[in-house]
């Protein structure tokens, strides 16, 4: 069976363009609303961000953790003793 032929792809393509242009999915939709509802949101994130992983670099703590480290076996299962 034949396939249909577009008249003028180019102008479908850019129909679809535009349509998709304009596409937003459920999710988005439902993260704009919820954003939209509860505006302390994005604040909160940011203070949780801060307390886990934003904290100031000690080099002399990252120092002492580089010196304290143990050197590792090049393969675990071997025994130290033939």
């Amino acid at each position: 069976m034949p396939r249909a032929r577009i008249a003028r792809p180019a102008v479908f393509l850019m129909a679809v363009s535009e349509a998709m242009e304009k596409y937003e999915s459920d999710v988005t939709l439902f993260l704009q609303q919820f954003l939209k509802d509860h505006p302390e949101v994005p604040e909160k994130q940011r203070r949780a961000r801060a307390t886990w992983w934003d904290k100031p670099y000690d080099a002399q703590q990252r120092q002492d953790f580089e010196a304290a480290r143990v050197p590792k076996k090049p393969y675990e299962y071997y025994s130290d003793n033939p």
